[in-house]
């Protein structure tokens, strides 16, 4: 008879279990004896998901501080912007059918978005909450390679200025995750700047050449995703 007795109270107690997760209730703790334990830890469980750990509550708060987060979501902005950037360089450079540099500064695009997807996904890595800024037009003058250059070297600097006050405010926050996930980031700003420094010195030596003009827009043609930046790893 207890058995019986113990059977159809355990069936009632998965009814309840059942009846918990079918429809919404305020919080309810369920107490009962040492022979049910594991049947009421389920129905509590089942009434309060913020027990589970990773559901609700404290447990699924984000990783990382708001500072961090603000300042990463202005860096994937800051990526976003200098990819809009590029893209109408090589716009501008297509219509002067100047391929290769055209395909270059399409790549570089490319680059920049990369750069912006690792920073949105470890945003959300870390629990944090992803805003999405507004992007500006492009806004360059035409008609100057060197200037053109000159402006996405200085695109560069800047997001490089940006990448290491970043990182300083992870280095305040003691915030070790978020450091060794921009140091990539350092040491590959070392090289767009310097590729595209280098491109600068050989517009400038080239000047009026147009013989010089077209073997640099060939080699920057070549240039292939992945590889590097200026006119040597084209």
């Amino acid at each position: 008879e207890r058995a019986i007795s113990r059977s159809l109270a355990g069936v009632a107690l998965v009814g309840v279990v059942v009846r918990l997760a079918m429809v919404p209730f305020a919080p309810v703790r369920v107490i009962c004896g040492r022979s049910y334990a594991g049947f009421c830890r389920l129905v509590n469980l089942v009434a309060n998901p913020d027990l589970i750990p990773g559901v609700g509550g404290i447990a699924s708060q984000a990783m990382i501080h708001e500072e961090i987060e603000t300042a990463i979501n202005a860096q994937i902005n800051q990526e976003l912007t200098a990819a809009h950037t590029y893209l109408g360089m090589a716009a501008h450079f297509d219509e002067l059918n100047l391929n290769g540099f055209s395909r270059w500064m399409s790549l570089q695009a490319d680059e920049e978005r990369e750069h912006a997807d690792r920073l949105f996904r470890y945003l959300l890595d870390r629990g944090g909450k992803v805003r999405l800024g507004a992007i500006p037009a492009p806004d360059f003058e035409t008609g100057n390679h060197v200037k053109l250059f000159e402006l996405a070297l200085a695109q560069e600097e800047a997001n490089t200025k940006s990448i290491n006050e970043l990182y300083e405010l992870a280095t305040t926050l003691n915030d070790h995750a978020t450091k060794s996930h921009l140091q990539w980031f350092i040491d590959e700003q070392v090289e767009e700047e310097a590729s595209i420094d280098e491109i600068l010195g050989h517009l400038k030596l080239a000047g009026q050449d147009t013989a010089a003009l077209l073997y640099l827009n060939d080699k920057l043609g070549q240039r292939q995703p992945g590889s590097g930046d200026g006119p040597e790893g084209a």
